[in-house]
């Protein structure tokens, strides 16, 4: 657990330093990262098509590739493409969300197939979904007026036949640019302590759920709306780049804070146009940012903003060392840090 012994007002120095400790590259795309212990990562490479998912273990000093998860329709496989959302049981199981799948799939924290979810939450044509805890899942859906819903998990892998509670636009108008559903395909989860924890690419609002419903929502310190939407005439799609502020780029938590890796700045044209023969390199560009914002994980209140040692695009925290991946060089790496002040 890093214990940063920060103050409630901003530092407006940065007082911490990084080391630089371990890198690892052992993969060739690797879209995503997500902690699933003290001890392991999760790294998502769409180009490994034939074991997209592999585990990372932390435990010695180097980086060891442990087990993976094979593509395929099978059991347990996984869809080689689109976005994955991970969250646990308190036993160490996993939950996966496999948009390409559109499946709810258990695993055990060796990445061997348990099952997967049943029930009326996976009939909704779902767009997001994680844990709150061992017994209520969240879902986000195409629905103009609920942002979440939260289903009973039941003994038999199956969820309740209706939501136990629901999260309107109406409660929380500043989540309105949801309502363009294409938007809900970029938000962060991750889960601790029976507390889902959401943040969003194209804003800086950051919130909680928990078992009751909404914990907390925040959008500081740069209180950067999400897109407008306009309901009288709708668009879903993606916004253009530059026509809005970049948001999250990931988080994480852990057992005093939440981690946002925070972009906050939009494309200029003049940018777009000096890329106009690799804009894949710009776009991997904006997916990376060398700044780090951290919240209370308890309150959501926003402590600190510190500099990250490399530009990043995905973090994970265990102790007092970072895990950042880092894919602008001549070769994607994840690269370990420790904080040190």
């Amino acid at each position: 657990m890093l214990i940063l012994f920060l103050p409630a007002s901003i530092y407006s120095q940065d007082q911490y330093n990084w080391e630089k400790e371990a890198e690892f590259n052992e993969f060739y795309n690797p879209f995503s990262v997500f902690k699933i212990s003290d001890d392991a990562i999760l790294i998502y490479d769409t180009r490994n098509t034939q074991q997209p998912i592999s585990q990372v273990s932390l435990k010695e000093d180097s980086f060891t590739l442990k087990n993976h998860l094979k593509s395929g329709q099978g059991p347990g496989e996984v869809n080689e493409t689109f976005y994955k959302r991970v969250t646990t049981f308190s036993n160490g199981n996993i939950l996966l969300w496999d948009r390409g799948q559109a499946m709810l799939t258990i695993y055990d924290n060796s990445l061997n197939y348990i099952g997967d979810l049943e029930g009326r939450a996976l009939q909704s044509g779902i767009i997001q979904a994680g844990l709150i805890n061992d017994s209520t899942l969240v879902t986000v859906e195409n629905d103009q007026e609920n942002v979440f819903k939260a289903w009973s998990l039941l003994d038999d892998k199956t969820t309740s036949s209706e939501p136990i509670w629901t999260i309107s636009f109406n409660d929380y108008p500043q989540l309105n640019g949801l309502k363009n559903f294409i938007l809900m395909q970029a938000m962060y989860f991750t889960n601790y302590d029976n507390v889902l924890y959401v943040a969003f690419q194209h804003s800086s609002v950051i919130l909680a759920l928990d078992a009751d419903g909404m914990k907390y929502i925040n959008s500081k310190p740069d209180e950067n709306p999400f897109p407008e939407f306009d309901s009288e005439n709708p668009v879903f799609s993606l916004p253009n780049m530059g026509s809005y502020v970049e948001g999250t780029r990931d988080m994480d938590v852990d057992g005093n804070y939440v981690y946002l890796i925070y972009k906050g700045e939009s494309t200029s044209r003049w940018e777009q146009m000096r890329y106009m023969n690799n804009f894949d390199e710009l776009i991997e560009q904006v997916k990376h940012s060398k700044r780090l914002l951290i919240y209370d994980r308890f309150t959501g209140q926003f402590v600190y903003e510190t500099t990250l040692p490399i530009e990043a695009k995905q973090i994970a925290v265990v102790d007092n060392q970072f895990y950042l991946l880092n894919s602008l060089n001549d070769y994607p790496s994840l690269i370990r840090y420790r904080l040190q002040n």
